[in-house]
């Protein structure tokens, strides 16, 4: 304790220290702090205060600090370069240890991921110049050589090559349109795919290079036919092939026209991105399809422009059980309507349906609400029918699920990037009313409906609650929906028991 006679110089040099500091900028390892100076007749041995023997008695000791802790600090920077270069040395030979470790069998499993996360070999070829053992591997797995892109600008030994190291497995062959610039021997190209013709699986082509396929080419283990019409001369092209075991088909702008019969043809999937829609010509090719189970139809340009479908006797299609449609705005929802008026689909149980905004998706669905003795020779019985509404504005749902749908048993709707979802939690008939309008529907699945608020969800969780084992709704799914907390959904859980399914 200082004695009160001589607090007061304490304090006066206290407060000379600080200001020296303040001078000094902040630093502390000057002399001039903690001596004074010349000019304040401070001798070179210290203040002539009698607290100056003390100040530098503390003095001594922070130094020693000061260094200790530049010491340290230099230490620190010296041992993280240390170990930044130690582990730039150990990573890689830690991942030469890792795959020397890894099996066989789950080195050819990355491969065969890697090849086919690209389109062409920009993944395998590199892959198999790493080492020996990468080689080797790839080269025995013969799955990994099957696809081939052959055009008459290619070199005949690299096709080749390929074809060879698929041993006997089946081939995905894609026919590119000429690029130009030929090698020699390049007139031989297409005559090398030929010869291993009985071994194709899979055939992707373009109006631009299927006239190097001969008509007479044996084709009978073709799967899957893909072709892209690249011109606009034309709408139909023919498909003069003979594929006995096709049972896949995939059309981009084109209507095929098949000169043999593919009785083993269930999958059919036509994409559209052209202005305008041959409907006639489209009418008349589908009798071709009468074995189809599963139909695709994707209309990407909007505004689309089609000849109103004739009038005439429906199309019925028997085998038909899933059908799929993609369009953007009104005038795709009136073309794939156009198109259901048409056809007779008794045996329909799956509709799919992904669209810009959810009054396009109740349009298409009109003709479904019709009276039952019209109904169920139209359409069958759709018990589930999926919607996925790719609008960024507001969407309401409400119409979707409050206007009875004959039969229709399960409804699944995913609306990603709306800013707003309405539902009938808004709705003003009370519980009573909103299960009548839920009509036949037995199950509701919300995906990715993020803007879908848990006020919302409560509301079809009461009708839940309400309902009696068998009639009404009995299930309510609800799967990523982000605007929808995991604590909510436990507590539902805990009331509805099995009538709730969710994944947060």
């Amino acid at each position: 304790m200082f004695q009160a006679s001589t607090d007061l110089s304490a304090f006066n040099a206290l407060a000379k220290v600080l200001n020296s500091l303040q001078a000094n900028g902040g630093d502390m390892s000057k002399d001039s702090v903690w001596m004074g100076t010349e000019d304040e007749n401070v001798t070179k041995g210290g203040m002539d205060h009698p607290y100056s023997q003390s100040i530098l008695r503390l003095l001594q000791p922070l130094r020693r600090l000061t260094r200790q802790k530049q010491l340290i600090e230099k230490l620190d920077a010296e041992l993280n370069t240390r170990i930044q270069s130690l582990r730039k040395k150990c990573l890689p030979l830690m991942m030469e240890d890792g795959i020397k470790r890894m099996p066989n069998e789950i080195l050819v499993n990355i491969f065969h991921i890697g090849h086919h996360s690209t389109e062409d070999y920009s993944f395998l070829i590199p892959m198999t110049h790493v080492s020996q053992r990468f080689r080797s591997l790839a080269l025995q797995a013969s799955t990994l050589w099957t696809r081939i892109k052959a055009s008459r600008c290619q070199k005949p030994d690299k096709i080749l090559t390929f074809i060879d190291r698929s041993r006997q497995q089946g081939l995905d062959v894609t026919l590119i349109e000429d690029c130009g610039t030929t090698h020699v021997g390049a007139a031989c190209v297409y005559d090398i795919i030929h010869a291993s013709s009985l071994r194709w699986t899979s055939l992707h082509a373009a109006s631009s290079s299927a006239g190097g396929i001969p008509k007479d080419l044996p084709l009978s283990r073709v799967r899957r036919l893909s072709f892209v019409n690249d011109s606009d001369k034309k709408d139909v092209h023919n498909i003069p092939w003979t594929f006995p075991g096709l049972q896949i088909f995939e059309g981009t702008n084109t209507i095929p026209k098949f000169f043999r019969l593919t009785p083993l043809l269930t999958v059919c999937s036509l994409s559209f991105s052209k202005a305008f829609f041959p409907a006639k010509k489209f009418m008349a090719f589908l009798p071709q399809l009468i074995c189809i189970e599963d139909f695709r139809l994707v209309f990407q340009y909007r505004d689309i422009v089609h000849h109103d479908f004739e009038a005439g006797a429906r199309l019925t299609m028997t085998a038909m059980q899933v059908l799929s449609v993609t369009f953007n705005d009104e005038d795709g929802a009136r073309l794939v309507r156009a198109l259901l008026s048409r056809l007779v689909i008794p045996n329909l149980s799956r509709l799919v349906m992904c669209c810009e905004d959810a009054n396009d998706a109740v349009i298409v669905l009109e003709p479904l609400r019709v009276n039952p003795y019209r109904y169920h020779p139209i359409f069958g019985t759709p018990r589930n029918i999926d919607v996925k509404i790719l609008s960024r504005k507001g969407v309401n749902i409400a119409a979707l699920l409050l206007t009875p749908l004959q039969a229709m048993r399960h409804l699944s709707v995913t609306i990603p990037n709306a800013k707003l979802i309405t539902t009938p939690a808004s709705h003003n008939g009370g519980n009573e009313d909103l299960r009548e309008k839920l009509g036949s529907l037995q199950s509701i699945r919300f995906v990715n409906c993020h803007r879908l608020h848990e006020q919302q969800v409560q509301g079809l969780a009461d009708t839940l609650l309400e309902n009696r084992s068998g009639r009404g709704l009995q299930l309510l799914e609800i799967f990523s929906c982000n605007g929808i907390s995991e604590g909510f959904l436990m507590e539902l859980s805990r009331k509805l028991g099995v009538k709730i399914s969710w994944r947060a």
